[in-house]
């Protein structure tokens, strides 16, 4: 079933088979915090561990490693050093931040922005090793490593798992998240955020990523980078050669062909993408594919492997 990336959250019984693994995932979610909500959204959709302090700004210890992405607006980051002095640390959009089993923190979106966040918990001995090599440094837990919409594939990629629960997808889960602290590792010692052009674009891509199931509001979009109409498509499209509109459709296509494999109907997905009707959604489909939705569902099917999306 189709996930929706701005509100999701599951918490995961773990088998014998998974601890041995040596990493595994305890919970993923995602959620977005408009300005002047409160935080957490719904405590009470939270294990008492994981909400308790939170929402009172009293903080918490947690047994088990998140890691957290924001997205959008901005907030602010406490924790516990080893010298017992409790640090404060801003957070902005484009943020990771790592959190370690049995070191008091807290967070919070500030109230005029808001955030979108996405996160995901795991244990194991695996990430225990990297801490006590330093490669994990429970004293560094921000990291301003920028927007990348790859980051936002893989926490669907982790949702959907999560969601379906294949045979072993809890090893599959674990190879994305080292994926993902390598890469949190990599653009932190890489310089951290990009800047100017290049961040608008990146906060544009992750906009459409956040808004697959919806249309695109260009009034928003343009908010969100700062630029005027004229500004934005000349500059997105000599970045992607493609211009935001066909950018955006390119990504509900590639979605469309995703749903089509795992056996979702064709009217239900015209449905969940907000595309005018079926009709419409066949015909762009046939447009962009060379076939019609059902027929590109019962060759992928029919192939026994879930080959690349069609289109480029």
């Amino acid at each position: 079933m189709p996930i929706d990336l701005r509100q999701f959250r599951k918490y995961l019984p773990i088998s014998d088979a998974a601890r041995e693994w040596g990493l595994w995932c305890t919970d993923a979610g995602a959620t977005v915090i408009n300005p002047g909500d409160a935080y957490p959204r719904q405590p009470g959709t939270h294990p008492e561990s994981f909400a308790k302090g939170i929402a009172n700004g009293l903080g918490r210890v947690l047994t088990e490693y998140q890691l957290i992405y924001i997205t959008k607006g901005r907030g602010h980051f406490q924790y516990l050093k080893n010298n017992g002095e409790v640090l404060d640390l801003s957070v902005e959009a484009g943020s990771a931040i790592i959190l370690y089993p049995g070191i008091w923190h807290s967070y919070a979106p500030d109230k005029s922005t808001g955030w979108n966040e996405y996160w995901v918990g795991f244990r194991g001995e695996i990430p225990k090793t990297l801490q006590q090599k330093q490669l994990l440094n429970s004293e560094q837990p921000v990291s301003p490593i920028g927007l990348h919409e790859n980051f936002i594939t893989d926490f669907k990629e982790i949702f959907t798992l999560i969601d379906e629960e294949p045979p072993a997808f809890q090893m599959i889960i674990s190879g994305i998240i080292l994926k993902m602290l390598g890469q949190v590792t990599s653009l932190n010692q890489g310089g951290g955020m990009a800047q100017g052009t290049e961040r608008a674009i990146r906060i544009a891509k992750i906009y459409f990523e956040e808004h697959l199931e919806g249309d695109l509001v260009m009034e928003d979009l343009l908010e969100r980078v700062g630029m005027s109409y004229s500004v934005f498509q000349r500059t997105f499209k000599e970045y992607t050669g493609l211009s935001p509109y066909s950018y955006f459709l390119q990504l509900k296509i590639h979605e469309a062909c995703r749903l089509l494999l795992d056996r979702v109907p064709v009217k239900e997905i015209a449905f969940k993408l907000s595309f005018e009707n079926p009709y419409y959604f066949s015909r762009l489909f046939k447009n962009k594919t060379g076939l019609s939705p059902t027929k590109w569902q019962q060759g992928a099917l029919l192939s026994e492997e879930k080959p690349s999306s069609p289109i480029g």
